[in-house]
């Protein structure tokens, strides 16, 4: 029974042995391995930056011209207010507001009426 418990575990011990992957010293191929990492490594960081481009691209299109109509939106409004405030100073003789006008001042005249406005603000019309 020895004999047999023997050979049995000899057989394992042989198929064990020959299933095993060939022993690799842990050092061995780790340059070969480092170079692989960092040739994998930039080739993602090329990918990724190459998709966020894209990314940006899109988003910048959209975004741009999202921007432009709202920008235009605000220029018209701005300029709406203006033309009420020429109207107000043609008829009354006067701005409406101290304050209303400085913080519209501040936030832009629109070209349409800065020649109108500034000859007003510095009193020029009146010497004309």
């Amino acid at each position: 029974a020895e004999g047999v418990m023997d050979s049995k575990v000899e057989s394992i011990a042989s198929a064990e042995e020959s299933s095993r992957l060939p022993a690799v010293h842990p050092h061995e191929n780790m340059a070969e391995l480092a170079k692989t990492d960092k040739k994998k490594h930039s080739q993602m960081k090329t990918t990724i930056a190459e998709d966020l481009k894209e990314i940006a691209a899109a988003l910048g299109k959209a975004s741009t011209s999202n921007l432009a109509r709202k920008k235009k939106k605000r220029d018209i409004r701005r300029e709406n207010k203006w033309i009420e405030m020429k109207k107000y100073l043609e008829k009354h003789h006067r701005w409406p507001s101290q304050r209303q006008l400085k913080e519209r001042i501040r936030k832009g005249i629109p070209p349409s009426l800065r020649g109108f406005t500034w000859l007003r603000l510095l009193g020029a019309d009146r010497k004309i």
